[in-house]
């Protein structure tokens, strides 16, 4: 999305609840700089799939890379 398109979505009232002076500084940070548009709490985010860190996916991964490591060193130790 650009940052006419972002602001667009915004209430428009430069509240700064965002942590920006103004929604159009708000909007560009979102569009260029990666700023999370969820720090706005009044934007409309119908139809906009918002980016959620998995956390939990994550530590899975790090569950199984280390499981795998460890059955591999003991196959190692076995033989």
């Amino acid at each position: 999305m650009n940052p006419l398109e972002i602001l667009q979505r915004t209430p428009k009232t430069n509240c700064g609840e965002c942590g920006h002076p103004a929604c159009l500084a708000f909007a560009a940070a979102v569009a260029r700089a990666g700023a999370e548009i969820t720090l706005c709490p009044y934007i409309d985010l119908q139809g906009i799939e918002t980016k959620v860190p998995l956390v939990t996916k994550d530590f899975d991964d790090l569950a199984v890379q280390v499981a795998e490591e460890h059955d591999m060193a003991l196959v190692e130790y076995l033989q």
